[in-house]
């Protein structure tokens, strides 16, 4: 029997809270922002179905501005070692500031430079207090380089130029050659997202609708999948659509557990009214082909005494976000 634990208190991301507010605004496909104070790139995108214009927000505050005013002649006086924090940091800060072109200037000398401080992976493990080990394990533990970061920077540079082949070359280098280690499952599949986010909108901007569809079919219900459905409607007409979709639901194959599972739905955990529910139930999986893919369905969510079924399989799909926008029936 396996056991599962629920928790009733949630932490609701940005980036789901962002894809709420697409849907209703139908604002540009991407939007992108810095933390300068932490040395790493957050990107937050998102794309809608009305097409694939991008939009970078940049979105400088005072602490910007006032860094700037103290180091802007660092400019001109290049990275060494007592200044590459501030260096890597005002490139970041000029991003903010929407002055790109001196932001790309920046962030190619670090990825230009040879200086150890900007070739060394620095690692952080978030169990391990003033721990400086390379090469540890520590839950939450993850390494960052400034190249995979100026790399990163220049990917969305060029995205926002429409400069779309460098775009792909830089998160390339970023994805390949300054590879960065993320020990933790949260922010292993974050920072998954942001990577494969910035690939998802070069291939869009090249055409490359099928490395789209290859990349984002297999998790199709998992975030926003507006980029998704434009690309397959670039590669497929509405009559082709609903063709493969007949193939998929008649494809779709579940298997029922043997043995029953149980959950533990834990109410105010931690609190003093702190209350446990047991749920019982059949899971399952399936599987489908999907556009000429096998792929696997989410898992189903199941009440108490509830088994899987091929049926309840078919139902989610067919209540997706994925298969109604192709069907414009959103």
């Amino acid at each position: 029997m396996k056991t599962k634990f629920f928790f009733t208190t949630c932490i609701f991301l940005s980036f789901s809270f962002l894809c709420n507010i697409s849907q209703a605004q139908q604002v540009p496909t991407f939007i992108i922002s810095a933390d300068t104070n932490t040395n790493r790139n957050t990107i937050f995108y998102y794309s809608f179905l009305s097409g694939p214009d991008i939009y970078l927000q940049h979105s400088a505050t005072i602490k910007d501005s006032v860094f700037f005013e103290k180091n802007k002649k660092l400019k001109e006086v290049g990275p060494n070692k007592y200044n590459y924090r501030n260096f890597y940091t005002l490139a970041c800060t000029l991003w903010n500031m929407g002055m790109i072109e001196e932001s790309e200037k920046m962030f190619l000398t670090i990825l230009e430079s040879k200086a150890a401080f900007y070739t060394a992976n620095y690692y952080y493990g978030s169990d391990i207090p003033g721990d400086k080990t390379t090469n540890a394990y520590g839950y939450g533990s993850f390494t960052t380089n400034y190249k995979n970061d100026a790399s990163q920077y220049l990917c969305k540079i060029y995205l926002e130029k429409k400069q779309f082949a460098n775009a792909l070359k830089y998160i390339q280098l970023a994805d390949h050659t300054y590879k960065v280690v993320q020990n933790c499952g949260t922010g292993y599949h974050w920072y998954r997202e942001e990577i494969d986010g910035m690939y998802g909108l070069c291939y869009e901007g090249l055409g490359n609708y099928d490395s789209i569809l290859h990349m984002y079919l297999p998790k199709f219900n998992e975030f926003g999948n507006a980029l998704l459905v434009r690309s397959i409607r670039k590669l497929y007409t509405p009559a082709e659509i609903k063709k493969q979709f007949i193939i998929a639901e008649e494809s779709l194959v579940c298997e029922v557990d043997t043995f029953q599972s149980t959950s533990y739905i834990i109410h105010h955990f931690g609190e003093k009214n702190e209350q446990k529910t047991e749920v019982k139930y059949t899971a399952g999986h399936a599987t489908m082909l999907l556009f000429g893919m096998e792929v696997t369905l989410p898992n189903l969510s199941l009440s108490n005494g509830e088994t899987a079924s091929r049926e309840r399989f078919l139902n989610e799909f067919q209540s997706s976000g994925f298969y109604r926008a192709l069907l414009n029936k959103e």
